[in-house]
């Protein structure tokens, strides 16, 4: 498995205001990230963002979805608790109504 790690040095980088997950670091600590996988797209999360974090970033709503992480559902209940790993693979499967 492949982490990056991001060095930031002397300027705190700013963040558009839509930004889901703001980096909070210290200047010339490394922020480090790992990719998992949303639908088969590939996303960049902090290390440890937990899956509630991860939809957020990908705009996805959690009404209305069912999500599973490696082929396991997972509760609506625990989104804001269950950490990511990388290379989770995460499939998000909406229901839709219609004839």
């Amino acid at each position: 498995m492949v982490r990056s790690i991001i060095y930031l040095l002397l300027v705190t980088p700013s963040f558009a205001s839509d930004s889901p997950l703001p980096l909070t670091h210290h200047q010339n600590r490394p922020i480090i990230t790992m990719k998992v996988n949303i639908n088969n797209a590939e996303i960049e999360l902090i290390d440890g963002a937990t899956l509630a974090q991860a939809l957020e970033k990908a705009g996805i709503t959690p009404s209305g979805i069912a999500v599973a992480i490696n082929e396991t559902v997972v509760p609506k209940t625990e989104y804001a608790t269950r950490q990511l790993a990388e290379g989770d693979s995460i499939l998000i499967i909406k229901a839709f109504y219609g004839g």
